[in-house]
């Protein structure tokens, strides 16, 4: 029985989320398939979320059109979020280097890293398969 890697790509610039989703498909995960859902912004994520869907591990841009990154990760902390929301793994992606967006993102409620656009597929391949790994009992939280 094959399981199913569930991620959720917040990203606002069509070509970055098409660029995303080859090198995702490109992935090779043993026994595994890929269900990528995509928003443009963060409301649009909160009611994938809302919705039903139950990622496995979120990449995020952070600076989407007018919410942030910021905004994504204090809404997903409210109380209003089922708990199993709260062990997400969240991985921020952005095109800055700046020191100041790094420690923004990272200080932010439930970063768990940071990367610099474009992020190496090795990168995304690990984070996919460590979030699937641990992501499994979090599913059930």
């Amino acid at each position: 029985m094959s399981k199913t890697t569930k991620i959720l790509l917040i990203e606002d610039h069509p070509l970055s989320q098409k660029i995303f989703q080859k090198a995702i498909e490109d992935l090779n995960l043993e026994e595994s398939q890929i269900d990528v859902r995509t928003a443009l912004r963060a409301q649009d994520a909160i009611e994938i979320i809302q919705g039903g869907f139950r990622p496995h591990v979120v990449f995020l841009d952070w600076k989407l059109g007018p919410e942030t990154g910021k905004d994504f990760l204090g809404w997903v902390r409210t109380e209003h979020f089922p708990r199993w929301v709260r062990y997400l793994s969240i991985y921020v992606l952005s095109s800055s280097s700046s020191k100041a967006d790094l420690e923004s993102a990272l200080s932010a409620p439930m970063a768990n890293a940071y990367f610099v656009k474009p992020a190496k597929i090795a990168d995304l391949t690990e984070i996919v398969e460590i979030s699937l790994r641990f992501g499994e009992n979090t599913q059930q939280v």
